[in-house]
């Protein structure tokens, strides 16, 4: 996600690219959404479904002269989606806002915790780059569950490691991270992961605990509770009925009140 409204988190301008469960039957297919002319923000779908097959995919979203944004997986049949696109210089709107790799802002500190430059724009172009895991100040929702690969924007890598990290980093254009002022969360960066990320654990509810993120999706949860991140408190009474009386649903118990004149646990 781009957010590129200079006021942050929370405002309506931002090109968002995402992996949904929108198709037939909860398929997933590629979807992007584009601020466009008049202040309208609008959502497209292309490329097809069955993006959940386990296989590599590449989503390409073209931002080309005069509003026009043409979009495609693999490289396969381009779809023009729109000629109104609030888009002209991809640099400029991505250089006053956020980018967020494998979530969405729900809200956002005053001051960054990172931030990237392009050796090709002046120095007074930045870039906000967010941890998707949350921390400094940042909340997240809708995050990704699955592998990242190469990530360009405008052409430029987005990296996932620091400049110490990456030894031999000889490109002429680049984004490169940077430790900010803190932003409420510290200064240190986060570790970058090179495994999948299936679960997260800020998603987990209810006390439940993401065991093996690398490999399951679903949070682990304590008796009583259920959903993939345990959201939901089990409803005894659907297995246990009351002979005489009201069933009362608790958490991992229930309780039966009884009818007058009757007495005992059911």
């Amino acid at each position: 996600m781009i957010d590129g409204s200079p006021s942050g988190a929370g405002a309506d301008r931002f090109i968002r690219v995402a992996v949904s469960n929108t198709g037939e039957g909860g398929a997933a297919e590629a979807e992007v959404e584009v601020p466009e002319l008049e202040g309208a923000l609008r959502s497209y779908t292309f490329g097809g479904t069955g993006l959940d097959d386990g296989a590599w995919h590449r989503i390409s979203v073209r931002f080309r002269p005069k509003g026009v944004v043409v979009a495609s997986v693999d490289g396969e049949n381009p779809v023009e989606l729109t000629l109104d696109a609030d888009v002209r210089s991809l640099t400029e709107f991505v250089s006053s806002g956020y980018v967020v790799v494998g979530a969405e802002i729900t809200s956002a500190p005053a001051t960054p915790l990172y931030s990237t430059s392009s050796g090709s724009a002046s120095p007074t172009e930045a870039v906000n780059i967010v941890p998707a895991g949350g921390g400094g100040g940042y909340a997240m929702s809708d995050f990704f569950r699955g592998c990242l690969g190469e990530l360009r924007v405008g052409g430029v890598l987005l990296p996932y490691f620091t400049e110490e990290q990456l030894v031999n980093s000889t490109a002429s254009r680049k984004f490169v991270i940077r430790q900010g002022s803190g932003g409420g969360g510290g200064d240190s960066l986060p570790e970058a992961s090179s495994e999948c990320v299936l679960c997260y654990q800020e998603e987990c509810r209810n006390g439940g605990e993401c065991r093996d993120p690398s490999s399951v999706f679903e949070c682990r949860c304590p008796e009583g509770f259920e959903d993939p991140v345990c959201g939901t408190n089990v409803d005894e009474c659907l297995e246990n009925r009351c002979a005489n009386g009201e069933c009362v649903d608790g958490v991992a118990s229930y309780e039966c009140r009884c009818l007058p004149g009757w007495t005992g646990p059911l």
